[in-house]
């Protein structure tokens, strides 16, 4: 026993005495024999910059969910580069929940320092790499309010009243985790209704969420696009699938679409056109259904631009009912009336016969082809209409 161990005593003087020692860089993904002198090396170095710059672009998606919490529609997968660990995230009811907890972490901290240290990365940099624990305190007590009121509105600034927060998070979704939530909070809703007034002749749907709606469609996230479907379109599907049995025979259904469903709106974005195109689709179809089965009526109406504090969310307005006066074929200012009482006729028996209908209430404009302000025009006799 003593001779063996004198002969491994032996051997292990031997190696490093003699022998080439080897050390694996996980950054690099090689084996190295240049000791801590590798970390200074231009190829190492230029690794460790794409490994960060890769991992900064991840967390700084993870960021968006963690300002804008939502039930989470796919399997998503974080891989720590710090930790070494895959975060497997299909047990969290929130998107990324898991990989918000562990990049807040003190484990996740105590990596990401020894992984710069042991790698020659920015010690300053650390706070960049990892979420704050204040930051974590604010996203749980959204998920809270939602989890608490899956029909509560999170408002992201005064001016979002039309676009707010309404999100996907507190529409159903995707993901089967959070139907059962949801629809529980449209039951409750129908249940207090009922008890209240028994039956319903009117539904109105009238409200839309794109988080992202000053982004051009290009730059659209798939979180951004499908917040803007749910909300905007699917939620009115749900509506009216809950309310259904208690909407008497011969009752109207009203959503509120936009023309941008069916024209380009440079500035429209963030996948709310798509989702208001969806919504008049939606319309003809649920017609059909809810005509056939309960004898209701399903329009959407498309309002021109309104001077509204809601539509005030989507940054351009007032250009938009200047453009209308000026090119509409009645050249004047729409109103908050106009738009109402064409509602009131879609609700009343005056429209016994309209279904799967677009009202289009905006002084004529769809019909227009061209805008009869451009200079291309200034040689013709074009009324003006005052």
């Amino acid at each position: 026993m003593n001779e063996r161990s004198d002969q491994t005593s032996s051997n292990s003087s031997k190696m490093k005495k003699d022998g080439v020692i080897f050390e694996f860089c996980e950054v690099c993904n090689l084996n190295h024999n240049q000791d801590s002198r590798h970390k200074y090396f231009p190829s190492h170095v230029n690794s460790l910059s794409s490994i960060i710059s890769r991992f900064h672009k991840k967390l700084s998606n993870i960021r968006s969910y963690l300002k804008s919490p939502v039930p989470h529609g796919s399997e998503n997968r974080v891989w720590c580069v710090f930790c070494n660990c895959d975060i497997e995230e299909l047990p969290s009811f929130f998107a990324f929940g898991t990989a918000i907890h562990h990049l807040a972490s003190a484990s996740h901290l105590k990596n990401t320092k020894n992984f710069l240290w042991k790698h020659g990365g920015k010690m300053d940099k650390v706070d960049s790499l990892r979420i704050l624990e204040a930051d974590v305190v604010k996203w749980e007590k959204k998920c809270r309010l939602l989890k608490s009121d899956g029909a509560n509105e999170t408002t992201h600034g005064s001016l979002n009243d039309i676009h707010n927060e309404f999100n996907s998070k507190c529409i159903d979704t995707f993901n089967q985790n959070i139907n059962q939530s949801i629809n529980s909070s449209y039951m409750n809703v129908v249940e207090c209704v009922k008890q209240d007034f028994g039956s319903i002749d009117i539904l109105v749907h009238s409200l839309a969420n794109g988080p992202e709606v000053s982004k051009p469609l290009l730059e659209t996230s798939r979180n951004g696009y499908l917040t803007a479907i749910s909300a905007s379109s699917y939620a009115f599907v749900s509506l009216l699938r809950h309310f259904l049995p208690i909407i008497n025979s011969g009752g109207s259904t009203i959503s509120l679409t936009y023309i941008a469903s069916e024209r380009i709106i440079p500035g429209y974005g963030g996948g709310i056109s798509s989702a208001k195109a969806a919504l008049e689709s939606d319309t003809k179809v649920l017609a059909f259904e809810a005509g056939r089965k309960s004898k209701i009526r399903v329009n959407t109406m498309s309002a021109g631009p309104l001077r509204s504090r809601a539509a005030k969310a989507i940054g351009f307005i007032e250009m938009m009912i200047d453009y209308s006066v000026k090119n509409a074929p009645f050249a004047k200012e729409l109103s908050a009336d106009e738009v109402g009482n064409a509602a009131a006729f879609l609700a009343s028996p005056l429209a016994s016969a309209i279904t799967g209908s677009v009202l289009y209430v905006d002084n004529g404009l769809n019909a227009m082809g061209v805008g009869v302000d451009s200079p291309v025009f200034t040689n013709l006799d074009i009324p003006t209409g005052n």
